[in-house]
């Protein structure tokens, strides 16, 4: 188009227009810009149509201050309430977050105001559902687009409900629904219950055509992965014959949510053969799958492979990569990736301080919360949650409580439930249960599963069975079915000797159909994950792994006087039973294979799902200073480093 702007000889404001409408049309937003300024510095005649067009332009930039000119050349011509230069400045504003100019612009508009104007002040209105839903209500005419806006305003909010019932109503009335109107209401099925929902609206999506538009498969994956079905995601994904980027990317992402690592890594795998290249999104997802299986390996090929196709400087994808670095252990590695991001933004930040909370540098995460707040970045509510963190963890009581204290003064954060709960964890760890308690029965929100079994923890840690037994009664009747409170509850009467109780325990989790979680762990070897559960024997190299350990546990007691610790053995059985029992946990089952599978001084990475056990904590270290290796445990809470002996979590976990 602009070649042939070139050879015009004479060119008129209309032939102007058209250079700036065709950069607009295909997505080349700064040349309609540039093309716009040469416009006026030529004092070519600009209409209300260009106007508008090179409006679009700075609201796909974001560029709100080039918009305010463009404004003010509006306004020079006399086109301020033209009804088309308004909606777009309407859109503009509400885009770049200006709600009061958007305001100011439509109230301008007066009489003029029309059903699209109108429209596009209810989806400027979407950061208030009030006055999206007052202004809708008073439109008198209303088309499809108006409808669609406020579904998506309900939606916007999480009332799936009322989006439900105006897409009824709005059918009801007659009105059509369109593309839009589908992708908005497939927003609305968001949870297990509205899944019947999101399936009817596919048969109606179908039914329309609508399921060829590429957008519109993506929205389907991911309708289906919210309300929790990823069989039914992954079956409509294959259904499709003519997949985009955009459909893998969903699909890649689904399987990180659920923690399918390895479907991940192989549909990115089949991906590539398909002949597609990646980008920061597919990069992204496959690192978090990366990271949920602790496949170092795996993460570092996907990093330079990502590195390759110039995403070194990604904010998303660094920070993704700070993420799975520090859950596969490699803490110097997420900071490496952490620093190489160019423009770090309040998620970088977070995310590294998470790290830092993980792998017990209590220091580190309060030093890093003092440089965000030097240069400027609002920490928010995953920050304060990741210091938090970090003070439990680290045992730094005193520091915790005055940055909790500080949120809303010093931070302008609000306290929220993660955030008390975080708090709760604190002073549980740290034995002041009576003040946690009056934390939990004084905090403006409703008592939620994960506080009272929060508190349990620490109710645990401290043996404290009498609390333990009254928080385990009020967690069972919020959820019945969930076993971490029995666990936690069995595990306080075996370590206090009350094998009856842990009988009756036992009997009324049968009778209820209530199944404890099986401990399992995991390590690296060659690209493959290897995974292990207690007195596992279905590894081929079973009896070479079982012949290590007990060369370990000779040396152990011979050389550091090792004695096994049966605290956490919780049958009621001979303290030489409980010891065979706690030689083959799933963690030293990892261990024996790594020792065997790797050259000797390097480092052992193991996953285990759920909390170390203290026996297999000081096995870790013992095994450390014995073999001369870094030993790396992830569990359920934090990492664990050993090395010479000792843990990096200086024994309070």
């Amino acid at each position: 188009a602009r070649q042939v702007f070139d050879r015009i000889k004479q060119r008129n404001a209309f032939s102007w227009s058209i250079l700036v409408e065709c950069y607009v049309q295909n997505a080349m937003y700064q040349e309609a810009l540039e093309v716009y300024k040469e416009m006026v510095r030529e004092e070519i005649s600009i209409d209300a149509y260009t106007l508008s067009s090179v409006l679009a332009a700075c609201t796909k930039l974001l560029d709100v201050e080039e918009g305010r000119m463009v404004q003010r050349k509006a306004e020079e011509l006399g086109f301020e309430k033209d009804v088309v230069v308004a909606t777009s400045l309407i859109h503009l504003f509400a885009k770049c977050g200006c709600l009061e100019e958007a305001e100011s612009v439509f109230r301008s508009m007066g009489a003029m105001r029309d059903i699209i104007s109108v429209t596009a002040m209810i989806g400027a209105y979407c950061g208030s559902l009030k006055d999206s839903k007052s202004l809708f209500l008073t439109m008198d005419v209303k088309d499809v687009v108006s409808w669609n806006a406020m579904i998506a305003a309900y939606t916007l909010y999480g009332h799936d409900k009322d989006a439900f019932s105006l897409f009824h109503r709005m059918c009801t009335l007659g009105h059509t629904p369109d593309i839009y109107t589908f992708s908005s209401i497939l927003g609305a099925c968001a949870s297990p219950k509205r899944l019947e929902d999101g399936r009817m609206l596919h048969v109606r999506i179908t039914a329309r055509g609508f399921d060829r538009d590429f957008a519109m498969q993506n929205n389907l994956i991911s309708m289906y992965t919210r309300c929790g079905s990823l069989e039914s995601a992954r079956r409509y994904f294959y259904s499709i014959e003519k997949k985009e980027l955009g459909a893998w990317n969903t699909m890649l992402a689904a399987y990180a949510q659920f923690d399918k690592g390895k479907d991940a890594l192989f549909l990115y795998k089949n991906m590539l053969l398909e002949g597609f290249t990646p980008d920061r999104f597919t990069f992204s997802s496959v690192v978090d799958s990366c990271a949920s299986l602790g496949a170092l390996r795996e993460g570092k090929f996907i990093h330079e492979c990502s590195t390759s196709c110039g995403f070194e400087k990604d904010v998303i994808l660094g920070t993704a990569l700070v993420n799975m670095y520090a859950k596969c252990g490699s803490l110097a590695d997420a900071k490496k990736s952490f620093d190489g991001i160019s423009n770090k933004d309040v998620v970088s930040w977070s995310a590294m301080i998470a790290a830092s909370a993980q792998h017990g540098h209590a220091e580190e995460a309060l030093e890093l919360s003092h440089l965000m707040n030097l240069q400027g970045i609002a920490q928010n509510e995953v920050t304060a949650s990741s210091v938090l963190h970090a003070c439990s963890h680290g045992g730094r009581l005193y520091e915790g409580i005055d940055y909790f204290m500080g949120l809303s003064q010093d931070f302008g954060i609000e306290r929220d439930e993660e955030n008390t709960v975080g708090f709760i964890d604190l002073l549980g760890r740290a034995g002041w249960l009576k003040e946690a308690e009056h934390v939990l029965h004084t905090m403006p929100f409703k008592v939620s599963f994960v506080a009272l079994v929060t508190l349990l923890g620490g109710c645990k840690v401290h043996g404290d069975v009498r609390r333990g037994k009254a928080f385990t009664k009020r967690i069972v009747a919020l959820e019945p079915e969930n076993p971490g409170s029995y666990v936690l509850l069995n595990n306080m009467y075996a370590a206090a000797g009350r094998w009856d109780d842990v009988a009756k325990l036992r009997r009324y989790m049968r009778k209820k159909g209530v199944k404890r979680q099986t401990g399992c762990s995991s390590i690296e070897y060659r690209d493959k994950i290897y995974e292990f559960s207690v007195g596992d024997t279905s590894n081929p190299r079973n009896l070479e792994i079982r012949a290590e350990l007990e060369r370990l546990y000779s040396r152990m007691k011979e050389e550091e006087g090792y004695v096994p610790d049966t605290r956490d053995v919780f049958h009621d059985v001979s303290d030489d039973k409980k010891e065979e029992l706690l030689k083959f946990h799933s963690e030293k089952m990892a261990m024996g294979f790594g020792l065997i599978t790797s050259p000797p001084g390097s480092t052992l990475r193991i996953i285990k799902n759920l909390r170390v056990c203290s026996d297999c904590h000081t096995v870790g270290k013992l095994a450390s200073k014995i073999t001369g290796r870094r030993i790396i445990v992830r569990d359920g809470t934090r990492f664990h480093h050993f090395e010479g002996g000792i843990c990096s979590c200086g024994d309070y976990w």
